[in-house]
């Protein structure tokens, strides 16, 4: 063997060795990383919050081959028991959707285990929270729904009476009634705005309750209601069938549903679910967990929906720069408050 030879092979050597501790260190070798994920109750195919998780986690699967481990409780109790048998497990990193009163026991218990917990405001070292903007998205849809109406009548149909619909519910209410005032202030004429709010249920059963939905929408279309927004999980899907079959209006939230029925979804509210929980998990695989609180800015530059080529053709005229004018004006009045507030 000449020396040369010699040379080329202790290079090449030299390199698969150096290629291998590489490997062995990279964040991408199969299932070094453990995470586990613990979905809303609805399940994780609903179409909206929850598989807007499941996207994520699915990324994060693809591009880093994390070793994965899913739950999808059917009630709280069954969320408690996924809680305690995942913390047992040793992951790496666990992302739970829940209330946070729900996650905190378990928390507590396991100080060392490390939780992302999706929509909600908890303040402790082994938990990042992702602190939705609902209420600032729910503005926009109340503002596109105002512009759109013809009848003055829109609804809004919940699962469940919880503290993030009642913020949606608010914001929606809120967005309606300021573009509104905005649009008559222009010499605009169009009817007074009403909203009708209905709950399918009381718990979470009502996150997949498509006959009690579909009722639900039946009498506010009956009612000449022309818009009916649907934050209520896979349900939703009955209220975008009977939104085509009275040849009405729906909007959709938090994956972009504007082509479940074609013509009839006006839009769907973009709370920047995937790509958060995508960030906090690339974040943690490459420099390790920081827990923390993180408010997450809406979609879309910040307008919080969905245009596409299934539904810009009913978009009505000038909704970006409405949608803007009315967080402007909420911006401002919050300013205010907080300007007025004592100082202790």
């Amino acid at each position: 063997m000449t020396d040369s030879f010699k040379l080329l092979a202790f290079i090449g050597l030299s390199c698969a060795l150096l290629f291998a501790a590489a490997c062995e260190d990279s964040s991408t070798v199969e299932g070094k990383f453990k995470l586990g994920v613990i979905y809303g109750l609805g399940g994780s195919n609903d179409k909206s919050f929850n598989e807007a998780i499941k996207l994520a986690v699915s990324r994060s699967v693809r591009d880093y081959r994390v070793s994965l481990t899913e739950r999808e409780p059917r009630d709280l109790e069954e969320l408690q028991k996924f809680l305690e048998e995942l913390s047992a497990d040793g992951l790496d990193c666990i992302v739970v959707a829940c209330d946070p009163s729900d996650l905190e026991p378990a928390a507590l218990a396991h100080p060392d285990q490390h939780f992302i917990l999706v929509d909600g405001e908890v303040e402790m070292d082994n938990v990042v929270a992702l602190s939705l903007e609902s209420r600032r998205a729910a503005v926009s849809m109340g503002v596109i729904a105002a512009m759109t109406t013809r009848t003055g009548r829109i609804g809004f149909i919940g699962a469940f009476e919880d503290r993030s619909s009642r913020r949606v519910l608010a914001g929606y209410q809120e967005g309606a009634m300021i573009a509104a005032g905005f649009l008559r202030d222009e010499g605009q004429e169009l009817p007074e705005i009403e909203v009708i709010a209905d709950f399918i249920g009381s718990g979470p059963d009502a996150l997949n309750n498509p006959q009690r939905a579909e009722f639900l929408a039946r009498k506010q279309y009956g009612r000449d209601v022309d818009i009916i927004f649907a934050f209520c999980g896979k349900s939703a899907e009955a209220v975008f069938l009977m939104a085509k079959n009275y040849n009405r209006l729906a909007i959709g939230s938090d994956l972009n549903q504007n082509w479940i029925e074609r013509g009839h979804i006006l839009t769907s509210m973009l709370r920047n679910i995937t790509d958060a929980v995508y960030d906090v998990l690339e974040k943690t695989i490459h420099e390790g967990f920081t827990g923390g609180m993180i408010e997450v800015p809406l979609g879309n530059n910040g307008l919080g929906y969905f245009v596409d080529r299934y539904n810009e053709a009913l978009m009505p005229e000038g909704a970006e720069e409405m949608v803007r004018r009315v967080f402007a004006e909420l911006d401002a009045r919050e300013a205010e408050l907080l300007a007025e507030e004592p100082v202790l």
